[in-house]
Formats: structure tokens, C-alpha cells, sequence
């Protein structure tokens, strides 16, 4: 059965729970990343706020089925909780392709990149914060903007460390666990402006 909820839902702060959880996955990544040698207890913690985080969609999933007036439209609902699962694995598969491959030293770039996947994250906490507002007090579409250029300074320093990768002397097997490396931090930040835009399309659509 559908429940009839108000349309101030709690799916707002389902979406911030799950965005706090992205951050605290993103602190313990660029943790990991600071402190390589201690990589396994870290490991663990991430696989368990990656558990935290998937059973937040699936609340907010199975609240969208049992929820007949929705605060905006459900398939925007459901874009959003699917992309900001995407952000959260994205984040422990990253640290978890560190470990499979072994990786003792740092290259260019690495610790840059998962700062900035803090920064970038702190800002959606913000965003979501934010969003049942509609951008009344201009801090949502503020937050997507600085999301977005977070995104782009991520896509210039994994653009320089890959064109550095391929003009030094590396092995061939290293050039390889490095470029997907690379692509993989990218990702996590292509997925926080994934959840950015689809957030600013629904308050375009709404506001």
C-alpha cells in the first residue's frame, strides 16, 4: 500500500544521510592513501561504510515504493540514490585496487586527487543539505557550481599525472595498474557531479 506522506518527505534526509556517508568513505580513502602501510584497517572500514551506504538506498528505494506524493518526481528520486551509490563504490573499489595491486609508493597526483574527493564531497553534504529549499537561499546551485569545478581541476591533475605516467620510464605492467588508478579516482569525482546535476536539474525544475 501507499502511504500519503506531505510533501516536505524525508527523502531529503535520507539524501543526507547517504551523502555524510559518501564523505566519511572519502575521508578514510584519502586517509588510506596518506598512510599506505596501514592499508587493511582501513580496507575494513571502508567495506563497511560501503555496506552503510548501500543499505541507505535501499531505504530510500523502498520509501519511493511505499510513497505516494513525493516531494519531486520519482524517477529523479531514484537517479539521484542510484548515482550517489555509484560515488560510494567507486570509493572503496579505488582503495580496494590499491591493495590488489600492491601499490607502496605514491605517484604524482594520487594524494591531490583524493583530497580533493574529500572536498568534493563535503560540498554534496552541503548541496543536500540544502536541496529541500529549492535554492531559495542560492546555496544549493552555489554548492553544484563549486562541485563542478572541483570535478574539472580533478579532470586537469589526472589528465597531467597520466601525460607524466606515459613520459617516464615505467614498466608497461605499472603504466597499466596506474592508468586505471588514475580512472578510477576520476570516476568517484565524475559521480559527485553526476548527483550535482541531476540535484540541479530537479531544482530547475522546481524552484
Amino acid at each position: 500500500m501507499f502511504k500519503f506522506s506531505p510533501k516536505e518527505d524525508k527523502f531529503y534526509t535520507l539524501f543526507v544521510n547517504n551523502a555524510e556517508i559518501a564523505h566519511e568513505a572519502a575521508i578514510m580513502l584519502n586517509e588510506y592513501v596518506g598512510n599506505i602501510s596501514e592499508k587493511q584497517e582501513l580496507l575494513i572500514g571502508l567495506k563497511e561504510t560501503k555496506k552503510r551506504g548501500d543499505l541507505k538506498v535501499r531505504e530510500i528505494i523502498e520509501e519511493l515504493n511505499k510513497t505516494f506524493l513525493t516531494p519531486f518526481d520519482r524517477e529523479d528520486i531514484y537517479a539521484i540514490a542510484k548515482e550517489m551509490d555509484n560515488l560510494i563504490h567507486y570509493i572503496e573499489r579505488s582503495a580496494s585496487r590499491f591493495d590488489m595491486f600492491n601499490v607502496v609508493t605514491l605517484r604524482t597526483g594520487t594524494k591531490e586527487l583524493s583530497e580533493m574527493i574529500v572536498k568534493i564531497t563535503y560540498e554534496q553534504v552541503k548541496m543536500m543539505k540544502s536541496f529541500s529549499k529549492m535554492n531559495k537561499d542560492g546555496l544549493a546551485i552555489a554548492t553544484v557550481q563549486e562541485i563542478n569545478k572541483i570535478e574539472d581541476d580533478g579532470d586537469t591533475v589526472s589528465r597531467s599525472a597520466i601525460k607524466v605516467l606515459f613520459s617516464e620510464n615505467v614498466e608497461a605492467i605499472d603504466v597499466i595498474k596506474w592508468r586505471e588508478l588514475y580512472k578510477l579516482l576520476e570516476n568517484t569525482l565524475d559521480a559527485c557531479q553526476h548527483v550535482a546535476n541531476l540535484v540541479e536539474g530537479v531544482v530547475m525544475k522546481n524552484a
